[in-house]
């Protein structure tokens, strides 16, 4: 089987370090990185190397990310200011004195109350306190962005099995970047060995293009070409993108998210009574038309529903 020279450099290689990182034996074999994946299929192809592909999962910090490690996260930046308040102060004063967005104090004020950093007490209808608890340490978050700041690129299975704080950080936007690397190992084949010793290095390489120049002379009717594999592999390309309701419903629930709210699953079929009527949403409303929703034959109505509260929902409406 002939070979082009992009072909018999990378074996040349091969044949040395008998293994290696793709991009390492490109470098040496004096070729770029797409010749030297087109070169290493066509090679796999042909019996003469093995391609061995690991992927890794590093883990670190995104733009949030990165400013949340240095000023500190949303929760401890209202401890700090309540810290400076005396350990207690009025709802809104705190907000004032924590210079954070609307955002930011939302979900740091809910992440507090959940780690039981602070204390609420409603004094009247317009007039809330919150006192800071003692005894307050380092949550796991905050370590975890110190260390993965410090170290800046982590291998995700180098961690232990519990994922609980990714799995925490990566509920608010823009915190953990995950970046999948993958890297490809070629090893050469006996069959590979063979060929590169019983290789004629005077012998005429296999061309891969056809110049104008070949084509005017008339030489390329005495000149081998390669052939072309068209079951070779090729690299994916992925040219789809999101709708653009997903985008939005995607930004929706990062607001959410960030506020503190928690994501729940729910049915895949959902009953109107809960889906529209419970929302008290209009009979007339275009939501409900046939266009905007699809409905079932089976089943037909909810059942073990609560009479009092369908007679107060029906009132209503």
């Amino acid at each position: 089987m002939e070979l082009d020279r992009f072909e018999i450099n990378l074996l040349k290689t091969l044949s040395k370090i008998k293994k290696g990182k793709l991009n390492a034996i490109v470098k040496t074999s004096n070729i770029n990185i797409d010749q030297g994946r087109r070169a290493s299929e066509s090679l796999k192809s042909k019996g003469y190397i093995h391609i061995q592909s690991i992927s890794q999962e590093f883990l670190s910090l995104d733009s949030q990310g990165i400013n949340f490690a240095s000023k500190g996260l949303p929760e401890r930046i209202i401890i700090n200011a309540l810290s400076s308040l005396d350990g207690k102060s009025e709802f809104n004063e705190l907000k004032k004195n924590t210079a954070l967005d609307t955002q930011d104090f939302s979900s740091g004020f809910g992440k507090a109350i959940k780690n039981m950093w602070l204390k609420i007490e409603k004094k009247d209808q317009h007039q809330t306190t919150v006192e800071i608890l003692k005894n307050i340490k380092k949550s796991k978050e905050e370590v975890f962005l110190e260390f993965l700041y410090k170290s800046e690129n982590m291998d995700k299975s180098l961690l232990n099995k519990d994922h609980s704080i990714i799995n925490e950080l990566s509920k608010r936007p823009n915190i953990i970047k995950n970046t999948i690397v993958k890297t490809e190992f070629l090893k050469i084949t006996s069959l590979g060995s063979d060929k590169i010793k019983n290789l004629d290095i005077n012998q005429e390489i296999a061309l891969t293009q056809i110049t104008s120049q070949i084509i005017k002379t008339g030489t390329w009717k005495n000149l081998k070409f390669k052939r072309y594999d068209l079951n070779a592999p090729t690299s994916p390309v992925h040219i789809g993108k999101r709708h653009p309701l997903r985008e939005i419903l995607e930004e929706i629930r990062e607001i959410f998210v960030s506020m503190g709210f928690i994501e729940i699953d729910g049915n895949i079929i959902e009953s109107s009574f809960w889906n529209f009527d419970v929302l008290f949403q209009p009979q007339d409303h275009p939501a409900r038309d046939m266009q905007d929703t699809f409905y079932l034959d089976f089943p037909k109505s909810e059942i073990n529903l609560d009479k009092k509260l369908v007679k107060n929902i029906k009132q209503t409406h």
